[in-house]
């Protein structure tokens, strides 16, 4: 369904980011870059020109679980439940979740842990041009959370993406009549307001019109930067009908498909238009796809492509967006096994224009890839300009190999990229934490907290 686009924008203006002018330069050696910042923590643009083009760097100094003194600082008390074995902070970004990413500022967001993988819902920013992460919203306190909660999977069937004393309040408001869609309780918050943490998938997306992060995942919730609140939180679901459903909900199930979204969610927010695109697909296979318009918080039929298949990596590319279905060798596997069929849809009138299936390069074969697994729910694609290819991270039976995709060619063709310096091995997961910075015309790279982060200058 194409929409009216004259409707005028209003974008919130920032100071376009720039290197430093400061005379450290930091060092670089054996492909660890240590950045020289000035006194405002701008990386020096002498630091900068030490960096080598066409490689891959490590970049000291960047890793996100140095938060952890941080936070504790600022929350007396305050400690990680989950970790899901790695390193503490590590279930932050590695369960299921991506940035959202303000290019034009050189900003990332990340939101992410949940389920039995960490209980930190803190919002956290990495700022491009100062090569280093920062607090944007603080984590809520663990002091005085029920110990069920804190537990997580660790001892009982709690989840730390659902706070059980507010879904046993949700239910109680639902079945007297009261609850509404739009600034409630729900059980995915705390008693503080804050979301749980919880798998974000790629449902974050960074507005320049409202200055806000948007996470739509469990429910449509947006983060102020102004004003440093979560300030907005809407039940996905009601367009369908309005609440109470008018029968009682199961009290032991406090997931309504109705009006929470699945697992898997995309959003492919629209800057021209100040809107989304979203889809969830998830373990239940409840697939849904909608679109909301955030100029006037009315909900809007839309869809994206691969809508009924929640794995797949995507990305925008100037009014178009493309989605990629990752290549798995699974004869007769699971729904989630791709063979590279990519789509490419218009922001403008909602339409698909291309679809195909990648052609293999030579000396490459189906067979090269491995089978379907859990760690690569999440597939990765980042679009480089200045060269016109798409980079992915592919599951090979040997581990996680680089690809280039081309779109010249028809079908695109998926060939090995080879890479020089100290290339990053994905853990898995990866899905939209790597990307394209025009502004440093560099990739980022970055999947867990305790590691630094990589970078490739082109």
């Amino acid at each position: 369904m194409s929409r009216n686009l004259s409707r005028p924008i209003n974008l919130v203006l920032r100071a376009a980011p720039a290197l430093g002018n400061g005379a450290d330069p930091g060092t670089f050696a054996n492909d660890l870059w240590t950045p020289g910042r000035d006194s405002s923590g701008l990386v020096n643009a002498a630091s900068w020109a030490l960096v080598p083009r066409g490689r891959w760097v490590e970049v000291a100094g960047t890793r996100m679980d140095a938060l952890d003194s941080v936070v504790k600082a600022a929350l007396p008390g305050w400690r990680e439940y989950g970790g899901a074995g790695l390193g503490a902070w590590d279930g932050v970004p590695m369960s299921w979740s991506s940035w959202a990413v303000d290019k034009d500022g050189g900003r990332l967001w990340l939101f992410g842990g949940g389920h039995n993988n960490s209980s930190n819902n803190g919002l956290y920013r990495f700022d491009v041009f100062k090569m280093q992460w920062a607090v944007e919203c603080l984590p809520s306190s663990t002091v005085g959370l029920v110990p069920e909660y804190l537990t997580g999977y660790n001892g009982s069937s709690q989840s730390f993406s659902t706070y059980y004393p507010m879904a046993y309040a949700t239910v109680a408001k639902r079945d007297a009549g009261q609850l509404n869609a739009i600034n409630d309780i729900w059980h995915d918050q705390l008693p503080d307001g804050k979301p749980t943490a919880r798998h974000s998938y790629r449902s974050l997306a960074y507005s320049p019109v409202m200055n806000k992060v948007i996470m739509a995942c469990r429910r449509l919730w947006t983060f102020n930067l102004a004003t440093q609140t979560w300030d907005y939180k809407r039940l996905f679901g009601d367009y369908i009908s309005p609440l109470p459903m008018g029968q009682a909900p199961n009290p032991n199930a406090f997931v309504d498909d109705y009006y929470v979204s699945p697992e898997a969610t995309i959003n492919v927010y629209d800057v021209q238009r100040n809107a989304m695109y979203w889809t969830g697909y998830g373990s239940s296979g409840n697939g849904r796809q909608i679109g909301y318009d955030f100029n006037n918080n009315t909900w809007w039929q839309a869809r994206l492509p691969f809508s009924n298949v929640g794995i797949q990596a995507s990305v925008i590319v100037g009014r178009n967006y493309t989605a990629f279905r990752a290549i798995a060798d699974n004869t007769g596997g699971p729904g989630y096994a791709g063979e590279g069929e990519y789509k490419v849809m218009s922001l403008d009138t909602g339409q698909e224009t291309v679809s195909s299936k990648v052609r293999l390069a030579a000396g490459l074969a189906l067979t090269d890839f491995r089978s379907y697994a859990n760690e690569d729910d999440l597939p990765s694609l980042t679009y480089i300009d200045p060269i016109n290819r798409y980079w992915t991270w592919s599951a090979m039976r040997t581990g996680y190999a680089p690809m280039e995709i081309d779109p010249t060619t028809t079908p695109w063709t998926l060939s090995p990229k080879s890479f020089t310096g100290a290339v990053p091995q994905p853990f898995g997961l990866l899905g939209g934490k790597v990307t394209y910075f025009a502004g440093l015309n560099a990739v980022l790279f970055n999947d867990l907290a305790t590691r630094n982060f990589s970078l490739y200058r082109l």
